[in-house]
């Protein structure tokens, strides 16, 4: 709470009834005190625009008016402008964002949605949870939803290359053993080397240049082989490709298109949808307080006299109208408000479902563009090695030929000893190149093995990251069902303390019950419906549980104000919004007033209460009071 030597300064310049007024708001409890008719709404309408509200109305005789609030060294100011019929709001007031919590929770005139959602019967729960974005919720989840599908890919792919480990650490036994065994044949082959050609001399250099082309023959011969092997598998690998793409339907660009353009008519339709609405509650509230008869922003006809007319002047042509015309148009407008709000629910619900199908598929895109750009890539790949298996036969044809005229030129009585060790240097090059190729393939299965387990590695985090995403898509789902269940503790807390304040004698209890509901909506996030019970007492202690309607005006003003506190408190509006504002108390006796004023005002920094003067006179003399605005 602000502390009690702080103040508030409001300047207010045609709003509502006021051509031009100055007050001074006290921390704690400001009263405005006086008779109806005597601007005390118009000077809360004044503080509302000043927060950032759009319900306030302009002089109906101004083209312009102003607010400004002067709170903790800072000045909030704001300007009401009529352009074609319309009134506009410019300037930089206390609020900078949605200002519909406030409107709900804090501003708390006879009109207000929460107050008149209980006094109504109407649906408590969409009033409540009205300020919490669902829709940005929603997204959240199928983010995260997403991430998690990626992930299970991803740990699918893990388990699929674990299979192959076992099969890798075999081979890489295997490539050991014929390691072994081909460097024992390596030695042995130098071994005979040696004692042929300690036996016969060194070769000639014709015998040394067959020795260089067949060694080279032999390498090219083995570079053929494994290439064909490869060509092989790229072939099978682009055969499996070609496979998976033709079971995956095709491309959802026109579909994805489609789905693009519904989703953003549908959002311009919620937009439009909640741009109704809130019009609607401003013409409600205009109209219930042309009927109350305390806005003096619309001028009486100068022949009509308040005291002796029984009509309403219309706001639109000036002339007295019957109260219950303008009743009927108000219930109208709420019909209607009525129905705009059940279209937003069914749009908010397609919103969701178009935003599921436009993650599959974008998945599906995703998946049938890896696989193209993979077989992309490999039919590249196949393209070189089919080349290259060209040229290297091409190459060993080449070096055959030349083989075979070396051969030919060796001759002379040496030649069958020559031969001989010809042959032993080939055997002695081919195990050197097999025994390279062996420990070069020996290393790549060993590189292979550690990028797998590095890989496998990778798996315990993916698993804690999923349990993660579980946790946190949980929460969120959750989110909204804290806020409901801390909503009804709230209300139900607090209403059992108000009425031992306030001590209605025959009214037990008064409680609300959160009812789940099946998930209709296919979100993921939860349903449910509040449902307010009331017990009554009887004079002999016999309780028994009655309906809204049967509660006095004074028990239901009384409900409707504690559920308001209740979202107040549950949306935390006191750490945005520093002001509660009261009017329409009336009905309320004012000792009970006195208390419920008590009640609230340790919630709020300021709490500006708009009373009759004999309802004020109840209330401490402590509080501030304003008597002349």
């Amino acid at each position: 709470m602000a502390p009690s030597s702080e103040t508030a300064e409001l300047h207010v310049e045609n709003v509502g009834g006021i051509e031009s007024t100055e007050v001074t708001l006290a921390a704690g409890v400001s009263i405005l005190t006086g008779r109806n008719a005597t601007n005390r709404t118009s000077l809360l309408q004044g503080l509302m625009a000043a927060l950032g509200s759009e319900a306030p109305s302009l002089k109906s005789d101004a083209a312009a008016g102003s607010v400004e609030l002067t709170l903790r060294g800072e000045s909030y100011t704001r300007t009401l402008t009529r352009e074609d019929g319309a009134v506009t709001f410019d300037g930089s007031p206390y609020l900078d964002a949605d200002v519909t919590v406030a409107e709900l929770f804090a501003f708390l005139l006879e009109s207000n949605e929460a107050r008149q959602a209980v006094t109504e019967d109407a649906a408590l729960r969409d009033v409540l949870m009205r300020p919490v974005d669902t829709e940005s919720i929603q997204r959240d989840i199928e983010s995260l939803r997403s991430e998690r599908r990626e992930i299970g890919r991803r740990l699918e792919e893990l388990s699929s290359l674990e299979s192959d480990l076992p099969d890798l650490r075999a081979r890489r036994d295997e490539l050991d053993a014929e390691i072994e065994s081909t460097e024992a044949d390596l030695e042995a082959a130098r071994r005979d080397l040696d004692r042929t050609t300690a036996a016969d001399g060194d070769p000639t250099d014709r015998l040394e240049t067959l020795q260089d082309l067949t060694t080279e023959l032999d390498q090219v011969e083995f570079e053929l082989e494994a290439e064909r092997d490869s060509l092989d598998a790229v072939r099978e690998e682009c055969a499996d490709l070609e496979r998976s793409l033709s079971d995956l339907p095709a491309a959802p660009e026109e579909e994805l298109d489609a789905v693009a353009s519904e989703l953003s008519d549908c959002r311009e339709r919620k937009q439009r949808l909640d741009s109704d609405i809130t019009e609607l509650q401003q013409t409600i509230q205009f109209n219930e307080r042309l009927l109350e008869g305390d806005d003096r922003s619309i001028p009486r006809p100068p022949t009509a006299d308040r005291s002796e007319s029984d009509g309403v002047v219309c706001w639109t042509c000036g002339s007295a109208v019957d109260p219950a015309d303008i009743e009927r148009t108000v219930d109208q407008l709420r019909t209607l408000q009525s129905e705009r709000r059940e279209e937003r629910a069914a749009v908010s619900e397609r919103i969701d479902a178009l935003l599921d199908r436009q993650a599959e598929l974008r998945e599906s895109k995703r998946q049938r563009e890896d696989l193209e750009n993979r077989l992309d890539e490999l039919t590249a790949e196949r393209d070189d090695r089919a080349r290259r298996v060209e040229e290297l036969q091409q190459r060993r044809e080449d070096l055959r030929s030349e083989v075979e005229a070396v051969r030919e030129s060796v001759g002379g009585p040496d030649a069958p000893a020559q031969s001989d060790t010809l042959d032993r240097h080939r055997a002695v090059n081919r195990l050197e190149f097999e025994l390279e190729q062996l420990r070069s393939d020996r290393a790549t299965v060993a590189e292979d093995i550690d990028a797998l387990q590095r890989e496998l590695d990778q798996r315990e985090d993916l698993v804690a990251r999923r349990d993660d995403i579980d946790a946190e898509i949980a929460s969120l789902r959750g989110h909204i069902e804290r806020l409901e269940r801390a909503a009804v503790a709230e209300f139900n807390d607090h209403m059992s303390q108000v009425l031992d304040v306030l001590d209605y004698s025959r009214l037990a209890r008064i409680w609300i019950e959160r009812q789940p509901e099946e998930d209709g909506s296919g979100t993921g996030l939860p349903e449910s419906e509040f449902v307010l019970h009331i017990v009554r007492r009887t004079d002999d202690g016999t309780t028994y549980e009655d309906v809204i309607e049967h509660l006095s005006e004074s028990e239901r003003e009384v409900t409707g104000l504690v559920f308001a506190l209740a979202g107040y408190l549950v949306h935390e509006v006191y750490e945005t919004v520093p002001f509660m504002l009261l009017d329409s108390l009336e009905a309320i006796d004012s000792e009970r007033i006195s208390d419920l004023v008590g009640y609230v005002r340790p919630y709020t920094d300021f709490l500006v209460v708009a009373l009759l003067p004999e309802d004020a006179q109840a209330l401490p003399d402590s509080y501030h009071r304003i008597r002349n605005v």
